[in-house]
């Protein structure tokens, strides 16, 4: 039995994330991310027991990067909790717009258990999300009497524009409008 080398997985997952890029989930083939790898097919089953499990291996490994990246953001942030919002509502745009597909592949592979890396990766980016604005909260900026659900709502919006929104969506003006919707709330104030 060979062991697993993080050379070749690296050489795999760039390979995969180029052809997910060029082409939706459902037309790469295991054989093709071999190739451009420059593995055999089953080195691949070393690695990854799926098709499925490579492509969430690359959207976990992608999104562990934009939790650790917000956090690094909002570290080093001078701005006010309406900007570390925004800060948060446009790494998860930018996010679900680089990777098209995990909507479907989701669908097809079904939600992650939340048990998984997946739930637990989930979880710390509500809670990071929940923190921001208790910490807003306290400093007099924002107002939230749930702000545990509230960071629900991040996902849950961007996920809604995936799945629902235009393919082509700008990100910028995409994470604007969830951030005035999350920011100003849609209804009239001072009534």
């Amino acid at each position: 039995m060979r062991l697993p080398d993080q050379n070749k997985r690296r050489k795999i997952a760039e390979a995969a994330v180029r052809l997910f890029s060029e082409r939706p989930f459902e037309q790469v083939r295991l054989e093709e991310v071999a190739a451009a790898a420059g593995v055999g097919k089953g080195t691949l089953y070393i690695y990854f027991k799926s098709k499925d499990e490579l492509y969430y291996s690359l959207i976990y490994d992608g999104f562990a990067d934009l939790v650790k990246r917000l956090e690094e953001q909002l570290r080093a942030s001078q701005s006010d909790y309406s900007g570390k919002i925004r800060v948060i509502v446009s790494g998860m745009v930018e996010f679900a717009q680089s990777h098209p597909q995990m909507i479907d592949v989701m669908r097809a592979a079904g939600v992650p258990d939340a048990n998984s890396p997946w739930g637990a990766k989930l979880r710390e980016l509500a809670q990071l999300i929940e923190k921001v604005i208790r910490q807003g909260i306290a400093a007099g900026e924002l107002a939230d009497t749930k702000p545990e659900l509230t960071a629900l709502y991040f996902t849950a919006m961007v996920r809604a524009i995936m799945l629902h929104g235009p393919r082509e969506a700008d990100a910028q003006a995409a994470a604007q409008h969830v951030s005035g919707v999350i920011l100003g709330g849609i209804g009239k104030h001072g009534r």
